[in-house]
């Protein structure tokens, strides 16, 4: 199971969130010359037709597998509840075939109201 870490912000915020990608036993994720795509959406399985914002994560460690993201204010304005966020550590094409995409982060993104 990818790692479970939750999100809590306020609509409008902007905010550097840094993650951490696992394995299904928990270890770190490599994440050397691999892409990582972050989605925020109702069901970030099915993103054809469900992701309300999708980023490309700056990868900070790559053999702890730890990344950041950057949600601008304007990711989040029109946004109030809760959501899910995933990311997916993509390993280009080889001779295989590929690319290869694998679930190494998940959670709860939750948008709290700004008062009035």
């Amino acid at each position: 199971m990818a790692m479970v870490q939750h999100i809590d912000l306020f609509a409008g915020e902007d905010r550097e969130i840094a993650l951490a990608g696992r394995d299904e036993f928990g270890l770190p994720v490599d994440l050397t010359g691999k892409t990582v795509e972050w989605r925020i959406g109702r069901s970030p399985l099915r993103p054809e037709d469900s992701s309300t914002v999708v980023k490309t994560a700056t990868v900070i460690d790559a053999g702890m597998g730890v990344f950041t993201v950057q949600v601008m204010a304007a990711d989040t304005t029109d946004m109030d509840g809760d959501f899910e966020h995933m990311a997916f550590a993509i390993t280009p094409s080889d001779s295989l075939g590929g690319p290869y995409r694998a679930v190494i982060c998940q959670g709860r993104f939750r948008v709290r109201p700004v008062l009035a």
